[in-house]
């Protein structure tokens, strides 16, 4: 990874679940790196994988961030959440 300036990246993941009776919430996930750290200056796509269900889905740089938005069904089972950031030619950073 080539070192630049320090960028303002921010991640803000949204998984709305909704239950059987109609119910809705909402998980929001920040993604932070250390001051002056240049680790997320060359990610330009953002891949984000739910292991239960498996789900994946990506999103790429836009006004100096990411967003992504999910719906998932609300099934009381335990997951994991998968961030991989990817370089302009997809190569893993």
């Amino acid at each position: 990874m080539t070192a630049r300036g320090s960028a303002s990246v921010a991640l803000v993941v949204s998984w709305i679940v909704a239950g059987c009776a109609g119910e809705v919430g909402v998980l929001s996930v920040s993604l932070a790196t250390a001051p002056g750290s240049t680790l997320l200056d060359s990610v330009q796509t953002l891949r984000l994988t739910v292991t239960d269900p498996h789900h994946v889905t990506t999103a790429q740089r836009a006004g100096g961030g990411f967003e992504l938005a999910l719906e998932l069904p609300a099934t009381g089972q335990a997951t994991a959440l998968i961030v991989d950031g990817l370089d302009a030619s997809g190569a893993l950073i």
